[in-house]
């Protein structure tokens, strides 16, 4: 119900990876469970045609603006998008409802963020079911992979509940 605020004692374990670090997509993943979090990974993922359920994009590289437009990320569909604000360094109340909306409908969605994704992936961790997969870029080393599991989810929820 309210707007939590990353503290400054997080930031530094917030920048480690939190899941397996990659070179690159495979291309032997199943979309309907993936989730993609930021411009380029979820670039890289339309190059390789993956069809992940959900992207959540801010079209922004370092927090610098580099895309305009969701073709320059390489969708070519006209798929649903749910615009939202999410100031850097926060999550939002409207950010979790844009995620359980995006998993609450069968079509893929497009998660537009008038601000920064970058802390998207805690509450898609906890919003997510069993079984996916959330891939997010780590800047300068690669692609992070992380499972959606019942211990992933409890560090998520700890992570949170020290947010302000």
């Amino acid at each position: 119900n309210q707007k939590l605020t990353l503290p400054q004692s997080l930031r530094s374990l917030l920048q480690k990876p939190s899941g397996k670090l990659l070179n690159s997509v495979s291309s032997n993943l199943l979309g309907e469970k993936i989730v993609t979090i930021g411009d380029i990974t979820t670039q890289k993922f339309n190059e390789k045609n993956v069809g992940q359920f959900i992207s959540i994009v801010d079209f922004a590289v370092h927090r610098e603006k580099k895309f305009d437009r969701l073709s320059e990320l390489g969708f070519v569909n006209n798929f649903e998008t749910i615009t939202v604000g999410n100031p850097a360094g926060t999550i939002t109340p409207a950010l979790f409802i844009a995620i359980q909306k995006a998993f609450s409908s069968e079509n893929r969605k497009i998660i537009l963020v008038k601000g920064e994704e970058d802390l998207a992936v805690l509450p898609v961790l906890l919003i997510s079911p069993l079984g996916f997969v959330i891939f997010y870029g780590q800047p300068d080393e690669g692609l992070v992979e992380v499972a959606v599991t019942e211990e992933n989810k409890e560090k998520a929820y700890d992570f949170v509940s020290r947010f302000k």
